[in-house]
């Protein structure tokens, strides 16, 4: 399933086998929401804490939540901006622009499930990454801030997709990794830039 070069823009390292696994942990979750026939799944990570806010966030989401809908729930370390979709006083839904990283905590829909399991038969950067791609996967991603979630991998004993580097290898990601950033960024803000489509505006 695992193959490089894929789409564009490249993802310039080589997956870990941890990145994998938890690539293929996700596909494994998707896969659940589509063979039990579920409106939606919550999918936690090992290392997510939900604290008191995330009663009231996840409330608000499925009020909210539409067929195809791929709603985040970033630790507090993951800041985003986007339009903001609908709001209260305390809790606001925005579409992130670009989708932010890690995946400690998501809403998916059923219709959200099918979709990235058909476009993610093979795959050549992590879950995360790959979900910044809303134009290939034409997931309707949004995020609920505050989401009262906090990525806890370090009070477990630090993160599973962490693997030793070279100084070599270090100052490489060091080089990429903000050039690879800048090209999501300017093409999640194209993207966005293009007229939506009369379902899209609808969805909100």
């Amino acid at each position: 399933m695992y193959r490089r070069d894929l789409h564009r823009p490249r993802y310039p390292f080589k997956l870990t086998v941890s990145e994998l696994a938890c690539f293929l942990s996700h596909r494994k979750a998707w896969k659940a929401i589509v063979d039990e026939n579920l409106d939606a799944g919550l999918v936690l990570e090992d290392d997510a804490a939900v604290g008191k806010d995330f009663q009231a966030s996840l409330k608000f989401a499925l009020e909210h939540l539409r067929p195809g809908d791929f709603v985040r729930f970033p630790d507090k370390k993951t800041r985003e901006a986007g339009v903001t979709a609908i709001k209260t006083e305390s809790i606001k839904l925005i579409v992130p622009s670009p989708v932010g990283l890690r995946t400690v905590a998501q809403l998916v829909t059923r219709d959200a499930a099918v979709r990235l399991l058909k476009v993610t038969e093979q795959f050549d950067r992590p879950v995360d990454v790959f979900l910044q791609m809303t134009w290939l996967t034409s997931v309707q991603v949004k995020s609920v801030v505050p989401s009262g979630v906090t990525e806890i991998s370090e009070r477990l004993g630090g993160s599973t997709l962490a693997s030793k580097k070279s100084t070599y290898e270090k100052l490489q990601r060091e080089t990429l990794r903000p050039l690879y950033r800048a090209k999501i960024g300017l093409l999640s803000r194209w993207h966005n830039l293009k007229p939506a489509k009369p379902t899209e505006r609808e969805a909100f």
